[in-house]
């Protein structure tokens, strides 16, 4: 009976304390969203409606959560490397098949248009409509190219060794389109964290538990997406030349390798270098500013000012072998208003300048 008396006193024990231990962590949850500057933190800072949202029609606190919130899980590919979109019907975001959907398709076509690239791809920073593949698919069909629908295959963080894996995976078809946006990935995952053979996927597994469950909580605790982002400001980068040749050695094989796939089908293929906040010409007082918040890891600007001039050098390359290969790191120097929301996500207005340049080049290089 005594033993009983004891496990009885010491379950309850254990539940006072970890219900103390919640309450001390939820007091402090809410002290620190009412003293700490919340701009170091993204869906904090989204919320304060930056000026790349002052004229979205979209914009409200609903459709920061739903961004925040979609797809609510990734898929990984079994026998792969590759993870995509856990399927999501919402107001502002929508996924089928585990492709993000992509407006005003036509109502028949006879080819497709497969866009391949990361985050900055899939969108998560506008609603389906205001996407890259909407923007194009709409451009598309007012300049009378009906028969092509397009496809939004963008899956946050991969670069081109995951666009290249999921490309062999894709069925072309003869008079298909392949279009590869990508370089930021390259130099966060190659150069920023020297991971240029790894991939998201590997990345995950190869995770600590404990912070493998910080990310699990991260979207419901400011602290915890605040710890998270304060380790990766805190990382250094020591062999930075080393990096940057690896990663810019990998790029080049990989979009040689995509188009000699693609080409073998019958399909056409295309490949555009995106830009980034820092290959942005003239950078005003918004740009200056968020280069301080922490949503932008300090090591970011060097990394991406001594990867992006090599990247650009092997689009020149590329070109210079007959490779369709471009540059879209301008897109954005002529636009009045600011379309940045970190160093590499923009809004509606940034999305259609590179959907109609992207176009543009289509039409130009008799790739339609």
């Amino acid at each position: 009976m005594a033993m009983k008396q004891r496990l009885r006193r010491a379950i309850v024990l254990a539940a006072a304390n970890v219900l103390v231990l919640a309450a001390i962590l939820v007091l402090l949850e809410i002290a620190t969203r009412l003293v700490v500057d919340t701009h170091g933190d993204n869906y904090e800072y989204r919320l304060t409606r930056p000026a790349p949202y002052r004229d979205a029609l979209y914009f409200s606190k609903e459709f920061i959560d739903e961004s925040f919130d979609q797809p609510g899980g990734w898929v990984a590919v079994p026998g792969s490397n590759l993870l995509l979109p856990n399927n999501y019907s919402g107001k502002f975001f929508n996924v089928a098949d585990n492709i993000r959907v992509t407006t005003d398709a036509p109502p028949a076509s006879s080819s497709n248009i497969y866009l391949f690239g990361g985050s900055t791809v899939y969108n998560s920073e506008v609603p389906d409509a205001y996407t890259i593949s909407s923007y194009l698919q709409r451009e598309l069909v007012r300049n009378g190219y009906q028969q092509y629908r397009v496809y939004n295959l963008g899956v946050t963080s991969i670069n081109t060794n995951q666009q290249l894996e999921r490309l062999k995976q894709t069925a072309l078809e003869e008079n298909d389109l392949v279009i590869f946006y990508d370089g930021v990935n390259e130099v966060v995952q190659g150069v920023m964290f020297g991971n240029t053979e790894g991939t998201i996927t590997g990345s995950e597994r190869n995770r600590p538990v404990w912070q493998k469950l910080m990310y699990k909580v991260a979207s419901h605790s400011y602290i915890v997406r605040r710890t998270l982002a304060g380790s990766v400001r805190n990382y250094r980068i020591n062999d930075l030349e080393e990096r940057i040749s690896r990663t810019v050695e990998r790029y080049r094989q990989n979009i040689v390798e995509a188009m000699n796939h693609t080409r073998n089908r019958g399909a056409n293929f295309m490949h555009f270098l995106q830009p980034s906040l820092f290959s942005l010409a003239r950078p005003g007082e918004y740009e200056q500013n968020l280069l301080l918040l922490e949503i932008v890891p300090i090591q970011a600007e060097h990394a991406f000012r001594a990867a992006y001039p090599q990247l650009e050098q092997v689009v020149v390359e590329n070109r210079n072998r007959g490779i369709p290969d471009f540059s879209l790191t301008s897109a954005f120097d002529d636009l009045d208003d600011p379309v940045y929301l970190d160093f590499c996500h923009v809004n509606h207005t940034g999305n259609m300048a590179i959907a109609a340049a992207i176009f543009a080049k289509l039409v130009e290089e008799g790739a339609l």
